[in-house]
């Protein structure tokens, strides 16, 4: 099912001819094998997850917003609020799980 989504996600980029397609979006790591087997080889995939997190680290680092996780099996103390830009309830029951921890606030934002 998800490769079927994915071909039919993919089908007017791909197209286009391209050689590079760059993940853009939060979920899109986790599909990253899928997303490869519809491009094939001849596509590269760029993550940009972890160049995503590594400035958002040195950015709460630099305003002093940086929490540590004060010995609590990993988990930072606090609210969790999130924001999503489609989908709200589904993203909360997944959002938990994956996360391990309740989400306080979750807010659709429109982009």
């Amino acid at each position: 099912v998800t490769t079927s989504v994915a071909r039919e996600y993919l089908k007017s980029i791909l197209k286009s001819d391209i050689d590079t397609l760059i993940l853009g979006c939060t979920h899109y790591p986790l599909l990253n094998k899928t997303i490869k087997k519809v491009a094939g080889d001849r596509v590269a995939l760029i993550d940009s997850a972890p160049s995503t997190s590594k400035r958002l680290k040195e950015v709460l680092e630099r305003r002093g917003l940086l929490k540590d996780t004060n010995g609590h099996n990993g988990k930072v103390t606090g609210k969790l609020n999130v924001y999503v830009s489609d989908l709200p309830r589904n993203f909360l029951k997944i959002g938990e799980q994956f996360l391990g921890q309740k989400i306080d606030r979750i807010e659709t934002v429109a982009i």
